[in-house]
């Protein structure tokens, strides 16, 4: 275990590489204030389902594999949504004849012999139910809701199928949290979210947990306890919620870079 000093100091280093992330995955597409579709977020279902999607599809499988699969599922999607005057006679359609349609269209690209596996179509069925059930099929404009009326644990829950019998199939802990941590800091929410819920933006995966086993951090395998953990380290450093999402951000950034960022220090 590093001592305290250093313990604060590398979690602190660790953090600041989540601004690089911030600027590379994040401000290209949503963080930069000339680009419209921040906004669009709250006031589009289709761009808010487009958001929710991006984060669904990496899961168990290389990257490269995931962005296959997210491009044919958003050109199929795209056929039925991206025309705005098109867009809810489409919807409805779809839902009317219980999406039997676009599961055709979708395993056509998706699915055995295909890029992906059959339950990557599963998934997204399952999520355009559960935006049918919203009011106005915001995704985006949900979360933001149930987070400002500080119900973040409800959702983390309700959107996984594990957890909740209206939940996404294919969705759990780690997608979750990744769609609400991306979610909160593009949309500046971190004001919003408690100290108790900073846990739910805490996506674990293997480059996250990686880097914990190596500084020395990690004290159980337990899932929710190392979330915990990480909180309430990063708590040490700063009280607010950006410290504790730009570690996780960092952690997953150096673990999935660490070849380019050690290049970058030599040359």
């Amino acid at each position: 275990m590093v001592t305290n000093l250093g313990e604060e100091s590398i979690m602190s280093k660790i953090a600041d590489f989540g601004e690089r992330f911030e600027r590379q995955y994040l401000c290209k597409e949503y963080l930069n204030t000339k680009n419209v579709n921040i906004d669009r977020l709250e006031e589009n279902w289709w761009e808010a389902l487009k958001f929710f999607l991006t984060r669904t599809f990496y899961q168990g499988r290389r990257d490269d594999v995931s962005v296959r699969v997210e491009t044919k599922a958003l050109e199929v999607l795209g056929k039925y949504f991206d025309d705005p005057l098109e867009r809810e006679k489409n919807f409805q359609f779809l839902k009317n004849a219980s999406w039997s349609q676009l599961r055709v269209d979708l395993q056509a690209v998706i699915g055995k012999g295909k890029v992906g596996r059959r339950r990557d179509i599963d998934m997204i069925i399952d999520i355009l139910k559960f935006i049918s059930r919203l009011p106005d099929k915001n995704i985006a404009r949900y979360s933001v809701e149930m987070i400002k009326n500080n119900k973040l644990e409800e959702l983390w829950y309700g959107l996984q199928k594990s957890k909740s019998k209206e939940g996404i199939r294919s969705v759990g802990k780690k997608i979750a949290s990744l769609y609400l941590r991306d979610l909160v800091t593009i949309l500046g929410l971190e004001q919003e979210v408690s100290n108790a819920h900073q846990v739910f933006l805490q996506p674990i995966d293997t480059w996250v947990r990686q880097i914990i086993e190596k500084i020395g951090l990690e004290e159980t395998r337990n899932e929710m306890k190392l979330r915990r953990m990480i909180v309430e380290r990063c708590g040490r450093v700063s009280k607010s919620a950006i410290r504790a999402i730009r570690f996780n951000e960092g952690a997953w950034y150096i673990g999935s870079h660490s070849l380019e960022i050690l290049l970058g220090m030599l040359m």
